[in-house]
C-alpha cells in the first residue's frame, strides 16, 4: 500500500525484460509469440525486445527471425516495437552489430520506412549522420519519421553544420518544414548554457 508508482511500473519494466530473455532462448516459445510481437499493441513490446536482446547468444540470426516476421505481417499490422527495443539494447552490448545491422537498414525494402527511429536508438555518430543523409538520397524513409531527431535528444550529439545539412535536405522534402521546425524547437530549447551560440549555418537554415 505505500509503495509508490513508479515501482510498481519499474517491477512491470524488470520482469518484462527478463522475460524477453527467458523466451529468446526458447525457439519454439518466440515461434509461438512472433506473430503477436510485430503485430499487436502494448506498450512493453520495447522492453520485452531488450530482454530479447540480452538472452540471445546470436542476434543476427533473431534480427533475421524477427525481420522475417515483420516482413510476413500485412502492412498495416506491422509494429516493429520489439524490433526497436532489440536494437536498442543492443546498440549498448554489441556495437559492432548494431552499426552493420544500421547500415543494412537504410535500403532495406521491409524496414527502411523506419530507418531514423532505428538510428536514435543510439548517441548519433559521423556514421550515424552519414546514414541519415544516405537515407534522405534514397527516399525510402518516410519523412514524418525524422522527427524522432527532436526526441529524447537524440539530435545533440550532432553538430550544428552537419545539423543544418540534414535539415536542408529534409526541407527540400513533400511535409519538411514540419519536420525540421518540430528539430529547430527542441534544438533551441535545450541549448547548453556553457555554449549558447548557434553556427552561422544553423541559423541559416
Amino acid at each position: 500500500e505505500n509503495e509508490e508508482p513508479i515501482d510498481g511500473w519499474r517491477r512491470a519494466e524488470d520482469t518484462t525484460r527478463k522475460i524477453g530473455a527467458q523466451v529468446a532462448q526458447s525457439t519454439d516459445t518466440l515461434k509461438a509469440l512472433l506473430p503477436d510481437l510485430v503485430s499487436a499493441g502494448g506498450g512493453r513490446l520495447h522492453i520485452f525486445g531488450r530482454g530479447l536482446a540480452d538472452g540471445c547468444t546470436d542476434k543476427p540470426e533473431m534480427f533475421r527471425i524477427l525481420r522475417a516476421a515483420i516482413e510476413q505481417t500485412a502492412l498495416e499490422k506491422r509494429n516493429v516495437s520489439v524490433l526497436f527495443g532489440f536494437l536498442s539494447a543492443s546498440a549498448e552490448s554489441d556495437h559492432v552489430f548494431y552499426s552493420c545491422t544500421l547500415d543494412s537498414l537504410v535500403s532495406d525494402r521491409v524496414l527502411g520506412q523506419w530507418f531514423p527511429i532505428f538510428q536514435t536508438n543510439s548517441t548519433i555518430d559521423q556514421r550515424g549522420v552519414e546514414r541519415l543523409h544516405d537515407a534522405l538520397d534514397l527516399g525510402i524513409a518516410e519523412i514524418h519519421t525524422f522527427q524522432y531527431l527532436a526526441r529524447g535528444r537524440a539530435h545533440e550529439s550532432i553538430g550544428d553544420d552537419e545539423l543544418a545539412g540534414l535539415l536542408t535536405k529534409i526541407l527540400a522534402k513533400k511535409n519538411g518544414v514540419e519536420v525540421v521546425v518540430e528539430i529547430l524547437i527542441m534544438r533551441f530549447h535545450g541549448r547548453n548554457k556553457e555554449s549558447p551560440n548557434l553556427s552561422d549555418g544553423l541559423v541559416a537554415v
